[in-house]
């Protein structure tokens, strides 16, 4: 029996030995991975060179993540379908340069909304071109004037989209928030941006302690009121006005969100109405 125990106590010490000994492997999350791929043709690019050559000539895919549309974000690295690690955009562009896409791309999305002659091919065709173009001038790929070629998209056409996609991004820095991801991993990076309206309605009630004097009289109404509009508190800081247009006693404007708004004079009539500031 003693001898039975003992083998008994060996083995168990062995087992334990040889268990000791394994290596420890410790156990990181992965990081998220999102599926990448081209899922159909779309149309022809002309890779046109700042010096007016032609680089190449390409069938452009619809590029998508996970089902949902995104953009080459690379133009001198062929893609590959496979999965992909998704970074903040801020992570490798300026603040400036992800308004400037996302602002390009955001003129794009209101112009296919009121153009209804372009199919969604040539509508994705435009806001990769305009994607590359903006980023061609950041990153010096020289080829700012990259387009869709003329048999799949008119000139004239795409000369108005790329100057109009130029002058919405000026007249609406500021407007909006913008954001974006980047898709990277094997072959070409993808990059998907979003922009969203930075606006809120302001209201100015003019009110009266004697309605029987100022109600109906066109003396007493804020119509033709101009009002400036302040980035600070203190009020030191114009960036705008409004100028009420309609007769009455309420007018409502826009204004950008943290924007603060004091009325400076009323020039209709040359009275001075004080109003105090607000946060809009």
């Amino acid at each position: 029996m003693k001898k039975i125990w003992k083998r008994v106590c060996t083995g168990i010490l062995a087992l334990t030995t040889i268990l000791t000994a394994l290596p420890i492997t410790s156990v990181q999350a992965a990081e998220t991975q999102y599926w990448t791929e081209s899922s159909e043709r779309v149309g022809y690019i002309e890779h046109v060179m700042n010096d007016g050559t032609i680089h190449s000539t390409f069938n452009e895919g619809h590029m998508r993540v996970e089902g949902e549309t995104a953009y080459c974000v690379d133009i001198n690295t062929g893609f590959k379908n496979g999965y992909k690690t998704r970074h903040d955009a801020s992570a490798s562009m300026s603040a400036a340069q992800i308004e400037d896409v996302a602002l390009s791309l955001e003129y794009l999305k209101q112009y296919r909304g009121s153009h209804s002659n372009l199919n969604a091919n040539q509508g994705y065709l435009l806001e990769q071109c305009v994607v590359w173009q903006r980023l061609s001038e950041y990153l010096g790929w020289q080829c700012d004037n990259v387009r869709a070629a003329y048999s799949e998209i008119s000139q004239d056409i795409q000369n108005e989209v790329y100057a109009g996609a130029r002058a919405f991004v000026q007249a609406n820095k500021g407007r909006y928030k913008c954001g974006g991801y980047i898709y990277t991993g094997e072959g070409q990076d993808l990059g998907q941006f979003w922009s969203e309206l930075n606006v809120g309605n302001a209201k100015v009630k003019k009110t009266t302690a004697n309605e029987i004097v100022t109600n109906g009289n066109a003396m007493y109404s804020i119509a033709g009121a101009t009002f400036g509009i302040f980035s600070d508190q203190n009020c030191s800081n114009q960036t705008d006005y409004a100028s009420c247009q309609n007769y009455g006693s309420l007018f409502v404007f826009h204004l950008f969100l943290s924007s603060f708004c004091t009325d400076f004079f009323c020039c209709q009539h040359n009275f001075f109405v004080s109003i105090l500031s607000f946060l809009c």
